[in-house]
Parts: C-alpha cells; structure tokens; sequence
C-alpha cells in the first residue's frame, strides 16, 4: 500500500504544475540513474565514474583514518563511451570493474526519446534497454556459489527502464523510473526477474551548480531489509557542475556498484551504519560527427 501511495504521489506532482520545453537534465545519466535526456546527433559522451569505498564503516573513527574515510579504495570503476544517433536515438557502451557478484562488466544500451515536455505534453519520456556481461573467469571448483556460470549465457543480464521527467520550473526537474531487471542465473533462493521503481531530480543552485539526488525501491522479498537485515535502497545525494562541455559531480552514495543491473540487486551497505561513499563522474562532449 506504501509503494502505491509513494509512486501515485509523484506521478500527480507530474501533471500538476506549469509545462517548460527546456531541457530537464545536463547529462544522460544523474548520480545512478540514466536521465531522459539524450546525446545531439554526433557528438561523443566520454565519461569517467569512480566511487571510493566505506567513509565511516560503523561509525569508527580509527577504520576511517586507517582507510583514508574509504580514499584508499574503490568499490568500483566505470569508463564509458556514448553516442547520439539521432536527435532522440543513443547508445553507449561501458566497463566497469564490478562490485557487486560479478566483476569485469560490460555493458551496451540504448536509449530512445518517446515525447518531449512542450506546452501540450507535461512529461519527458525515454526508454532504456541494457544488457550486461560478466568477462570473468568462472568459479569452477564450486558448483553452489553465483561465479559458477555453467554457460555462457548465465553471464548476461538485461534491463528495461522506461524514464518519465518533468521540469516543474528552472530550478526544480523530477523524474520517476520505472525498471524491469532480468538476470539469467542467480542463487536457488533468490530470483531471476525484479521489478523497482526509482525517483531521480535536480536542484538549480546557481547557473552552474546543481544539487541532484536519487534512489532505487527493489520489490523483492529476498531484498527486504525487514526480512534479511543485509540489503538496503540505493540513495544518493550529490552536487553537479556545468562547466562548458563538461559535467563534473561528486556525490555520496550506499551503492557499490555503479551499474544498474548490478547495484539493483547488490546493494548491503546501511547509510545509517555509516556504510556510504564518496564518488564522482566527469563527463566530456565531443563532436565527432
């Protein structure tokens, strides 16, 4: 009832306000989660997303100074290339390190603008298909862990998303998110397909400066914090820099992991327990066609 009560609210906020045609986002992606925005035909996307490790692990001042307040290591790595088709149609391919079960991921996707926020349309909408694969080497002495991966298709997982934004004012934009996740080998007790619906926006500061916030709400009853005690929602807060054809942000996130099918699925840090961490993204435009 929560959960239907929570998303209902932000999808009235959506068609309650003055309609603006500007753009809702600076980038394709905010903090953990892809924007409706899309690249302008031809231009390249480089970017780079690092996030270190656990700043205060339970709140011990001596684990933060011995850590560097998580400094001396990262959870994860992205580097990534984008590229806009056309003026609504993108696709972009990434590596990361991995921090969750699997290392070593490779990710391609490819998002597509459905409408666009004008005076008659209220809503920016967007669609995202991702799919990951694992390139690591498998576990082959234990048959009962997740690295096992008997076949190669056990190391692919796929994503759909489907991204509704609206820019209530120059200064407050809101977007609700939609995910299906499917992932084609998990544990015996856990589960192949999740749903979740996520809430991303942005603060207008100043004209550069930008505060932007998000956060994830897995429906799984393997992932319920009441249940297990050992999963918890990804939420991130952080600050967003325009600078010419850079982005710059630097946030604070509970997620490992920086991609989606990973992070959905993964994340067991508690930000009450002092389980979060720094990480920044920088994002720069090129114009290759």
């Amino acid at each position: 009832m929560k959960e239907k009560i929570f998303a209902a609210f932000f999808i009235l906020l959506f068609f309650i306000s003055a309609t603006f045609a500007q753009q809702t986002f600076e980038t394709t992606k905010l903090l953990n989660t892809h924007t409706v925005e899309s690249l302008k035909t031809g231009f390249l996307d480089f970017r780079i997303t690092h996030r270190f490790d656990d700043m205060f692990p339970n709140w011990s001042a001596i684990d933060a100074y011995h850590n560097y307040i998580g400094f001396d290591n990262s959870s994860d790595i992205r580097i990534a290339f984008e590229v806009g088709i056309t003026e609504d149609l993108m696709v972009g391919y990434g590596r990361s390190k991995g921090a969750g079960d699997f290392r070593e991921v490779h990710d391609l996707f490819g998002k597509y603008k459905i409408l666009k926020q004008d005076e008659k349309m209220p809503v920016t909408i967007s669609v995202v298909q991702n799919t990951n694969l694992t390139g690591m080497r498998r576990n082959e002495e234990d048959p009962t862990v997740i690295t096992n991966l008997p076949k190669f298709v056990h190391r692919f997982s796929y994503l759909t998303q489907i991204l509704v934004a609206r820019k209530f004012s120059d200064r407050l934009s809101l977007q609700i998110t939609p995910t299906y996740l499917h992932r084609n080998f998990v544990l015996f007790d856990d589960e192949n397909d999740l749903f979740a619906i996520g809430i991303a926006g942005k603060v207008q500061i100043s004209k550069v400066t930008s505060l932007i916030f998000d956060a994830q709400y897995p429906f799984s009853n393997f992932r319920s914090v009441t249940n297990k005690g050992k999963y918890f929602f990804p939420v991130g807060l952080g600050l967003e820099f325009k600078s010419g054809k850079h982005v710059f942000d630097i946030n604070f996130t509970n997620a490992r992991a920086i991609n989606e099918n990973d992070y959905l699925t993964t994340t067991k840090s508690d930000w009450f327990n002092g389980e979060f961490r720094f990480g920044f993204t920088i994002s720069r435009l090129f114009k290759i066609f």
